[in-house]
């Protein structure tokens, strides 16, 4: 994972980093401000006066050059430190394109002369110079922002502060809790529940889903043998498994499958009882090394579902490349069959196609009874929603599964719909 940044102080006075010395962060000021200065011609000339949001030290972070100058602190001063793992994690996954334009663009701003700089306020007339400031700012405001939520994932992350919640997936045929679908929430000191809509994508971005998605699969795999000791006997159909998402990050990590296996090992759960989740825009990423990832899984013994399914432009094409076991038909068309008949057809169709490739067809997004008699005329057989269920905690669903709840019992209960806080 990579190196955390954190926020340091440094006292009026002393010195951030000197002319000359390799790079080895950059920084952000939250407080204080910071003369930068540089020797030319032998005399010590001010270059800049920094203040609060202001960015410094990031050249030599990207083109591995030495400091050009001399950072020191005029005033009591707090930083933000951008470590030089976090800034080369990023650039080994940008475009190589990209890459090259930026050590091209900060090769000529090293070759520029610092008088240039002074000179550019002269040559700027003053509505030109406000408009450039202004949106330096609310970049800088916007980078900011951004860099003290990742700060937080992470410091909720070493808090254990995340928690898995879990959803029932029903079988429309025998009304039983087939299976169960882990979400992560965001169990927030200030907001309580946060929803993986405000932070998954930014976990995605900076890494955090792979260590994160490697705690969820080992939570999920205790949760479910606990789930599987507390059903009732003589309950009816397959065993009760567990769905897990990936994300593409972690799903295309040549390391993370293989991780995947070990927990599911170590935890003692029979591998055929855990599916793993992929959505449809991943396998159009790059089918390649889908195809690759998706064979080393089923060699695991491991069930492979794909969420969202309907809303790529290829799936049609490329579903018989896939050993896919479950198609998780896309919600958009599942909540709109009721009032839009080209919506029904797409379901009736999925299921269809996925009977003739001997796949299982799981109907998200069910929020009204008559959906679940349309989806069982086109033979559906599972469905999952918040007609059911919303996402709940271990120690609210345990009480469903030891009991046997039927769906009928899940619809008439109003306190499982507002499970979710």
């Amino acid at each position: 994972m990579t190196t955390q940044n954190f926020k340091k102080t440094f006292r009026s006075g002393s010195i951030i980093f000197r002319e000359g010395e390799p790079g080895t962060a950059a920084y952000i000021i939250e407080k204080g401000m910071v003369e930068i200065a540089a020797l030319q011609r032998g005399e010590r000339r001010v270059m800049a006066l920094l203040t609060e949001g202001e960015i410094f030290g990031e050249m030599a972070l990207i083109d591995d050059g030495l400091r050009s100058a001399t950072a020191t602190a005029v005033q009591d001063t707090e930083v933000l430190v951008i470590n030089r793992e976090y800034v080369r994690d990023r650039l080994d996954g940008t475009d190589p394109l990209l890459k090259l334009f930026l050590h091209v663009i900060l090769k000529r701003l090293r070759e520029l002369d610092t008088d240039d700089r002074r000179s550019q306020s002269e040559r700027n007339p003053d509505g030109e110079r406000h408009r450039d400031r202004q949106q330096a700012w609310d970049s800088r405001d916007y980078v900011l922002t951004q860099l003290r939520f990742q700060q937080d994932l992470l410091n909720a992350f070493e808090r254990r502060e995340f928690r898995p919640y879990y959803q029932a997936i029903v079988s429309l045929e025998t009304g039983e809790i087939a299976g169960l679908e882990v979400l992560i929430r965001w169990n927030h000191p200030v907001r309580g529940l946060v929803s993986p809509d405000e932070f998954i994508g930014v976990m995605e971005e900076t890494g955090l889903i792979v260590p994160i998605g490697l705690w969820i699969f080992e939570e999920a795999c205790q949760a479910l043998l606990r789930f599987q000791e507390s059903l009732p006997h003589g309950r009816k159909g397959p065993p009760l498994y567990m769905s897990i998402n990936t994300s593409s990050r972690q799903f295309l990590d040549q390391n993370f499958i293989g991780r995947i296996g070990s927990v599911v090992y170590d935890s003692g759960v029979d591998p055929r009882h855990v599916v793993v989740e992929i959505t449809e825009r991943v396998l159009m990423q790059d089918p390649d090394r889908a195809a690759i990832a998706l064979d080393k899984l089923k060699e695991l013994g491991l069930r492979v579902a794909v969420d969202d399914f309907g809303t790529g432009y290829s799936s049609l094409n490329y579903l018989h490349r896939f050993p896919i076991d479950v198609l998780k038909v896309d919600r958009s068309f599942v909540s709109s069959m009721l009032l839009n008949r080209k919506s029904q057809g797409i379901v009736r169709a999925l299921t269809e196609l996925a009977q003739i490739n001997h796949m299982e067809v799981i109907a998200e997004g069910i929020d009204h009874r008559d959906q679940i008699n349309l989806l069982q005329d086109y033979g559906c057989r599972y469905g999952q929603g918040f007609l059911f269920t919303r996402p709940m905690s271990e120690a609210q669903m345990s009480p469903l599964l030891r009991t046997g709840t039927h769906w009928h019992e899940l619809i008439a209960s109003p306190v499982l719909l507002k499970a979710e806080p």
